[in-house]
């Protein structure tokens, strides 16, 4: 396959994804790369076509994917976007396993911004900063996504509920009275009487690295471990503090915008750290 073919290929699962599967941004993106690096790997290395993909050859891609990546997660993401692309090709009956893993019973420590760590990050005083630190303050205390901060406009503050859009699901997040009294100070002190409350210089929502990006310059200000500050190190923070005071999964995966409760499971799982705090409590009985 030629390099024009394949760009025509790849555009038109591009369109597939955005307007058939309706994909976001970010997803698309991955689809596709996934997409291109199976069919190089089909034509250039293997010297074959679409019309020879069968379930032997998938095994074959399979057992390729494990001799180039050593992590399960990875080859499993991978197996799963690349039957997406089969299904596109009209060859969606072809399924092959993922690898088995072993579930986690705690996650590594260190990997997620702690309390004390985000309470000192929101102390920061300086304005250039101010949007970070509000935007670090949203996340905390709704659990919404990064992408979704762009959504957040003045009516929804006022009204002390936001309504967001992700992945196909519509979903109402209520404002608490801190969270929704220091965003009436934010849009006070910037001028925001209506539409949108977080834009960039440009007057345009912040992509997901934008906010990244903020976070981590934040993070720097204030000496506290660039490594565990990232927008979806907030989300699992509120994750954690709404499951400990309410006790209810199902509500915080509607919260959360999860269609399983085995995905909100996961922000719940214990550090290796926290483990090694509950033993040692057994150790001092």
């Amino acid at each position: 396959m030629n390099e024009k073919d394949l760009k025509a290929m790849l555009c038109s699962y591009e369109y597939y994804l955005r307007y058939e599967a309706e994909n976001g941004e970010q997803t698309i993106k991955k689809y596709l790369s996934e997409a291109r690096k199976f069919l190089e790997w089909l034509y250039d290395t293997n010297g074959l076509t679409i019309s020879k993909i069968d379930k032997e050859i998938i095994i074959k891609y399979k057992d390729y994917l494990e001799k180039i990546h050593t992590n399960p997660d990875t080859i499993n993401g991978k197996i799963g976007m690349n039957h997406i692309f089969l299904k596109f090709l009209g060859k969606g009956n072809i399924t092959i396993k993922r690898l088995k893993i072993v579930k986690r019973n705690c996650k590594p420590s260190g990997r997620y911004v702690k309390e004390v760590d985000y309470k000192r990050l929101i102390k920061c005083g300086k304005k250039k900063y101010a949007k970070a630190v509000i935007v670090a303050k949203i996340i905390a205390n709704t659990g919404i996504r990064a992408s979704e901060i762009g959504q957040i406009t003045y009516e929804m503050v006022i009204a002390g509920k936001i309504i967001v859009s992700n992945k196909g699901k519509i979903r109402e997040v209520v404002l608490n009275k801190h969270i929704r009294r220091d965003l009436l100070k934010y849009c006070k002190k910037i001028g925001i009487k209506t539409g949108p409350v977080i834009l960039n210089n440009r007057r345009n929502a912040y992509t997901r690295f934008g906010i990244w990006r903020m976070l981590k310059n934040l993070a720097k200000e204030m000496e506290v471990d660039t490594n565990t500050v990232f927008p979806h190190s907030f989300r699992h923070l509120f994750a954690v503090k709404h499951y400990s005071i309410h006790k209810d999964i199902e509500a915080l995966a509607n919260i959360l915008g999860h269609s399983s409760t085995e995905t909100t499971l996961i922000y719940l799982r214990k550090t290796v750290e926290e483990y090694g705090i509950t033993m040692d409590i057994w150790y001092k009985k």
